[in-house]
């Protein structure tokens, strides 16, 4: 996959450090405990040869249209076609271990393997419970549950300290459908208010209450295995490749190739509340400790940092669209 002329399934180099360290100089400055780790995303790498792909992410029918992919959107390039990460897991941990000499690795769970349909109907905030929570298990995917608690395991025997995202990026298409989102903010004003949506994604504060249901589920199944959990993976870049899209000169890559500051503002709240609402559940059902040292798991989102200046600092309307 390709994204605004980069690599779409590029692996990033993560240094995660538990305590301060100091400035960087020779390797025997970083203090016992730093973590040196690669973090990879589900939907980048899990399928492989033609197999493992999840047809029910949004991600999935984006890259797949017929439509995106004629007039450029999309590359062409098929998940089915990616690393096959899947099936490959132990390999690519021991590439981890061995070849780059890691001691962490960051992966991301697909929250469509996970709960392939709806979760409505399902209490949130104080009424989620474990009653509940079984309830959830009713509804997941045990096959991907396993498999998931696999690929922990198999980290955990190589000395690798795992860090597992939530979302990175992808949405259940009973969440999102993308078409349907982009249709339905065409045609309007940048600064409208948003229309009636019955799958908006990050539109929709419902999709909070849900992602707060898909946290608590995780933290309950896996937190005896996990101890660093990643709520959101640059919500930023979500926002703006998918909803600061200027037809015919910037974007509309990323699903649902939209152009509207509303909708860009209402994404950008609901991840906000989405992390927070992540980060109480984690911390209230993952009752595990996965590494045995009795502290408590830690939360939070993975950020990216961008500055915005005005190309013509004394123009009033660059300030302003700065601002």
């Amino acid at each position: 996959m390709k994204r605004h002329g980069a690599s779409f399934a590029g692996v990033l180099t993560l240094a995660a450090c538990l305590a301060l360290a100091p400035a960087a100089g020779a390797a025997d400055e970083f203090p016992g405990g730093f973590l040196w780790g690669t973090a990879t995303a589900g939907f980048q790498t899990e399928a492989g040869k033609g197999h493992n792909a999840d047809p029910l992410s949004d991600w999935y029918v984006w890259t797949h249209d017929p439509g995106n992919i004629a007039d450029g959107t999309v590359s062409g390039d098929l998940p089915e076609d990616g690393p096959g990460h899947w099936l490959r897991f132990r390999r690519d941990l021991d590439l981890v271990a061995e070849e780059l000499n890691n001691n962490a690795f960051r992966f991301s769970i697909e929250w469509s393997r996970i709960f392939p349909r709806s979760t409505e109907g399902i209490e949130v905030g104080a009424e989620l419970d474990e009653r509940e929570l079984e309830r959830l298990d009713d509804l997941a995917d045990q096959g991907a549950v396993r498999h998931y608690r696999k690929v922990l395991a198999a980290a955990a025997k190589r000395g690798v300290t795992p860090f597992v995202t939530l979302h990175h990026w992808t949405l259940p298409t009973w969440l999102h459908d993308p078409f349907a989102t982009r249709e339905a903010l065409a045609g309007r004003g940048i600064n409208q208010p948003l229309p009636e949506l019955e799958a908006g994604g990050w539109l929709q504060p419902e999709t909070v209450d849900e992602f707060e249901k898909y946290a608590a589920y995780l933290g309950w199944k896996l937190g005896d295995r996990a101890d660093y959990w990643n709520t959101l993976n640059e919500p930023l870049v979500q926002v703006t490749f998918g909803y600061v899209n200027i037809p015919g000169f910037f974007g509309a890559y990323w699903p649902p190739g939209a152009f509207s500051f509303t909708g860009a503002i209402a994404a950008l709240l609901n991840l906000e509340r989405a992390n927070g609402a992540a980060y109480d559940a984690l911390k209230r059902f993952d009752q595990g400790d996965a590494d045995g040292d009795g502290s408590a798991s830690l939360a939070g989102p993975v950020m990216n940092m961008i500055a915005f200046t005005p190309i013509n600092p004394s123009s009033p309307a660059d300030q302003e669209a700065t601002e």
